[in-house]
C-alpha cells in the first residue's frame, strides 16, 4: 500500500469568470459559490490496481462568523472524523488505468470575523493544558529560535496588554517582511524568513505565529481563500493568515499579510486549521500500479457582497500649521478614538494630500473608550505663483470610520515655515515613550540528593522570567565554572552544571546566581556489587 499527500500551499485558485476590483477590508459581508476540485491519475502498469482512497481534507468550515450550506460532491464523498481530523472520504475499488477526478461545492455566506474583547487581558497569562500545543515549536516555527525570542522581546518590551502584544507582532512582521511572489512554491521556516524578510502569506503568518509562541502566547496556523487588489490580482486565491488565543475569549484571527489585527474581512474562507505550517489538503493511498494527483482548484464566484461597515471610531483632523509658505513641510494630525466597549484595529491613511513623507498608511489598536493620535509629514509645492493664495483639502480616512477633511493654504506671502527635521522631529516625539518594562526572575536549583561514587551529577537553574522585559545576560556558577543565558519575556530557561565526587559522605556546594547563593547537599555513596555489574553490562553491551 502507498500513501501521498498535497501540501495546502499546492492549492491552486482558478481565476473567477469577472474578476473586479475592491478593498476587501471595507466589506461587510459576502455570498459567493465555492467549488475545489482535482484529478487522481491511475495507471496500472500491468497489475490491477485493487484500490483508490482518497481524503479530501481541505473544505470550507463553519463557524459562529460563516455559514457553509448546500455541500454537494462527486463522486458521492463521505464525511468522515478520525483522531479529531475531518475529511470527505471515497474509495474507488478494482481501478482501471484512467483519470478519476473529484469535486466539492458549497455555498458561503459570511459576514466579519470579528471576535469582540471587552476587557483587558493581562499578559503574561497561564495557558490550560489543552491549548498548550499552541505554544510548541514545530520544524518550521522555530518558537525557541534565541533570533525569534530576541526579535519578539525588542517588539513588546514593557507590554502589559495582551491584546496588544499580538497587535504589535503582527504590525512588525506586516511592515518589516517583504511579500515577494518568488517565495509561493514552498513554505520557508520562521528564522529564514526573519533573516530574509521576504515571503508570501505562508511566510508572513509562520513568522507571527513564531514571535506569539516565543513569548509564551498561543498561536495556530489558518489556510483557506482570500480575495486579493495586491499584484494586480484582483481575485480569490489560496491564502494563509493565524490565530491567537486569549484567556476568556478564545480564538482571535491576525492576518499580518493583510493587516487585519483582531478580525478578518468577509472574503477569508477557513478550509483548515492546524498547529504546523505544512498542512495537508488532499491524501490519497493505493494498492497496486502508480497513482498521481493533480494540484486541487479552487473556483469562488461573488454573488452578493456588502460594504455597510459599522462606525466604531471617531476621528478629527488638524495641521500643525494652516497656513505655510511654498516648499515648507507640514504635519497633518488625526485623533482616532473609540467610542465602543471592545477593542478595536483600525488603519488611518491620508485619502487627499499633497506628497507625503514617509509611510501613508498606519496601523492603531484603541482598547475600549482609548484615543490616540497619528502623524503624517507632507511637503509642499515649491513652484507657485507669488500672486496667489493656494487652498488644499487634505483628508484622512480609516477603517471602520467616516472620513474627515482640513483646508491648508500655502501662501508665497505668509513667512512660516517648518523644515523636514522639524516636522519629523514631531512625529517621532508622538510616537517615543511607553515602559522599558522590568524582568520579574524566579529561579530553582534542581539536583541529586543521593549519587554514587563516581558517576556524574546534573545541577540544573530554572531560570523563569514572568516580567515585561528580557534578563539580557543571566549568570551563574558553581564550582568556578560560570554560565550565562538569555532569559527571555514570559520564558524558562535553563542552565546545567554537573559534579563528579569520589569521596563518600555528604557534600555541601554553593550555587551562586545574580547577588544571591544557595546550598545545596549532596550525598555521595558507595556503590553495590549490583550496580557495578549492571554499570559493566550496560558498557559491555553499549547500552
Amino acid at each position: 500500500m502507498k500513501r501521498l499527500a498535497i501540501p495546502l500551499v499546492l492549492l491552486l485558485l482558478l481565476p473567477i469568470a469577472s474578476a473586479e476590483t475592491f478593498d476587501p477590508r471595507e466589506m461587510s459581508y459576502m455570498e459567493a459559490g465555492y467549488k475545489e476540485y482535482g484529478t487522481l491519475v491511475a495507471n496500472n502498469n500491468g497489475e490491477q490496481t485493487q484500490y483508490l482512497k482518497l481524503s479530501l481534507l481541505s473544505f470550507p468550515r463553519a463557524s459562529d462568523f460563516m455559514e457553509v450550506s448546500n455541500i454537494q460532491t462527486s463522486p458521492a464523498l463521505k464525511l468522515t472524523e478520525k483522531d479529531s481530523v475531518k475529511s470527505y472520504t471515497y474509495q474507488w475499488d478494482k481501478v482501471d488505468s484512467g483519470n478519476y477526478d473529484f469535486e466539492l461545492s458549497a455555498q458561503i455566506k459570511n459576514q466579519q470575523n470579528f471576535p469582540k474583547v471587552y476587557k483587558r487581558v493581562g499578559f503574561p497569562f497561564d495557558v490550560p493544558a489543552d491549548i498548550a500545543v499552541y505554544t510548541k515549536p514545530t520544524k518550521k516555527t522555530e518558537s525557541e529560535d534565541i533570533s525569534i525570542k530576541k526579535t519578539a522581546n525588542d517588539i513588546i518590551l514593557g507590554e502589559t496588554d495582551a491584546y496588544e502584544v499580538a497587535f504589535r507582532l503582527a504590525d512588525w512582521v506586516h511592515n518589516n517582511v517583504i511579500y515577494d511572489i518568488k517565495y509561493w512554491n514552498d513554505t520557508y521556516s520562521a528564522v529564514s524568513v526573519l533573516e530574509t524578510k521576504r515571503g508570501v502569506c505562508d511566510e508572513f503568518s509562520n513568522l507571527f505565529i513564531a514571535l506569539a509562541r516565543s513569548v509564551g502566547i498561543p498561536a495556530r496556523y489558518v489556510v483557506g481563500s482570500a480575495y486579493t487588489n495586491t499584484q494586480d490580482i484582483n481575485d480569490f486565491q489560496y491564502h494563509a493568515w493565524a490565530e491567537v488565543w486569549l484567556p476568556d475569549y478564545g480564538w482571535i484571527p491576525i492576518d499580518p499579510t493583510f493587516g487585519e489585527y483582531g478580525w478578518t474581512d468577509p472574503t477569508h474562507i477557513v478550509s483548515a486549521i492546524s498547529p504546523a505550517v505544512e498542512t495537508m489538503s488532499i491524501s490519497y493511498n493505493w494498492k497496486g500500479g502508480t497513482v498521481t494527483a493533480s494540484d486541487l482548484k479552487t473556483k469562488i464566484q461573488i454573488a452578493k457582497k456588502d460594504f455597510s461597515l459599522p462606525n466604531h471610531v471617531n476621528s478629527k483632523m488638524w495641521l500643525e500649521d494652516e497656513k505655510v509658505k511654498p516648499d515648507s513641510y507640514d504635519v497633518v494630525w488625526a485623533e482616532l478614538s473609540n467610542p465602543t466597549d471592545f477593542y478595536i484595529h483600525t488603519d488611518a491613511w491620508l485619502a487627499k494630500s499633497t506628497e507625503i513623507i514617509g509611510e501613508n498608511s498606519q496601523a492603531v489598536l484603541l482598547a475600549p473608550g482609548e484615543k490616540k493620535t497619528v502623524g503624517w509629514v507632507i511637503k509642499l509645492p515649491k513652484d507657485l505663483e507669488k500672486n496667489y493664495i493656494y487652498t488644499y483639502t487634505l483628508e484622512s480616512d480609516s477603517i471602520f470610520s467616516q472620513s474627515s477633511s482640513v483646508k491648508l493654504e500655502v501662501d508665497p506671502r505668509s513667512s512660516n515655515y517648518i523644515g523636514l527635521a522639524t516636522a519629523k522631529n514631531l512625529v517621532s516625539e508622538l510616537k517615543a515613550g511607553g515602559s522599558v518594562g522590568q524582568s520579574r526572575l524566579s529561579v530553582s536549583v534542581e539536583y541529586p540528593r543521593t549519587l554514587y561514587s563516581g558517576n556524574l551529577g546534573n545541577i540544573v537553574l530554572k531560570i523563569e522570567n514572568s516580567g515585561t522585559a528580557p534578563k539580557e545576560s543571566f549568570e551563574a556558577c558553581f564550582m568556578g565554572q560560570c554560565k550565562t543565558v538569555y532569559v527571555g519575556i514570559n520564558s524558562i530557561a535553563n542552565i546545567n552544571f554537573t559534579v563528579l565526587e569520589n569521596s563518600l559522605g555528604a557534600h555541601e556546594y554553593e550555587v551562586t546566581y545574580v547577588g544571591q547563593s544557595q546550598n545545596i547537599q549532596i550525598n555521595i555513596q558507595a556503590k553495590t556489587f549490583w550496580i557495578k555489574l549492571q554499570e559493566f553490562l550496560a558498557k559491555l553491551f553499549g547500552k
